[in-house]
């Protein structure tokens, strides 16, 4: 039976032992054991709950507003959704850190969740902004330190 992995020539034992226990990974729990959804039940865990909140504004905003970024939102998502669909469904082993790979992705899209977030906080999406934001700072702040003055 042909191998699919290549064995190296100096260590042909310990690297088959090594590919081994790779390919366990697969068919065994390792001392990993959970369900199908096991890796989205660790998402408030590890990137928190306000990253998801913020991830799903960016979704939204990002293919809602930015017509410029749907080819990066939707290259990104399916990167996650790969990632995540393959070591949910075909890898036994359910360690955290098998879907770190797509961990920027997800940050990267909470960022734009905030901005967008932020900027729909401040402007109408659909005018121009009336005021910027270092206007409404100035005036914020201004007006903060005269109450403390009272």
């Amino acid at each position: 039976m042909a191998t699919l992995y290549h064995k190296n020539s100096g260590f042909p034992q310990e690297s088959a032992i090594s590919y081994a226990t790779n390919r366990k990974h697969m068919t065994d729990d390792l001392g990993h054991p959970g369900d199908t959804f096991t890796h989205l039940k660790f998402l408030g865990t590890s990137y928190g709950y306000v990253v998801i909140t913020f991830f799903v504004f960016g979704v939204i905003y990002l293919l809602w507003k930015k017509k410029s970024s749907r080819p990066f939102t939707l290259t990104a998502l399916a990167m996650i959704t790969v990632i995540f669909a393959f070591f949910s469904l075909l890898v036994a082993t359910k360690m955290p850190a098998l879907v770190y790979p797509v961990s920027s992705l997800v940050i990267i899209i909470a960022a734009a969740g905030i901005y967008g977030s932020i900027r729909y906080a401040f402007y109408s999406l659909n005018s121009p902004p009336q005021y910027n934001l270092e206007r409404r700072y100035i005036t914020y702040n201004n007006t903060y330190q005269r109450i403390q003055h009272i």
